[in-house]
């Protein structure tokens, strides 16, 4: 279960085990590994929320969006190094 970093005191994450067929790429963003979190897509163009399991609020869930979005590549290559180069975008 990669870690990228800590958000705002968050961890981010994906993990090994996304189903089969592979879901498009997305991370998860909770207190630790493996708890409650909120989903994030990485769409072809952008950043979209999934679902909001952590609560966050509207100011976290922006600043969240606008630092993945300067992450992207590092999370787009990182998922291509754990899934041996297999990508799917949400659309």
């Amino acid at each position: 279960m990669p870690n990228f970093e800590s958000l705002f005191g968050l961890d981010v994450w994906f993990s090994t085990k996304e189903g089969n067929p592979l879901e498009p790429i997305h991370v998860h963003i909770g207190r630790r590994k493996g708890t409650i979190s909120s989903k994030f897509w990485i769409t072809e163009d952008g950043i979209e929320l999934s679902h909001n399991k952590m609560k966050l609020n509207n100011k976290q869930i922006k600043a969240i969006m606008r630092s993945l979005q300067i992450d992207r590549s590092l999370i787009i290559n990182q998922w291509k190094q754990t899934f041996d180069g297999e990508i799917s975008f949400y659309k």
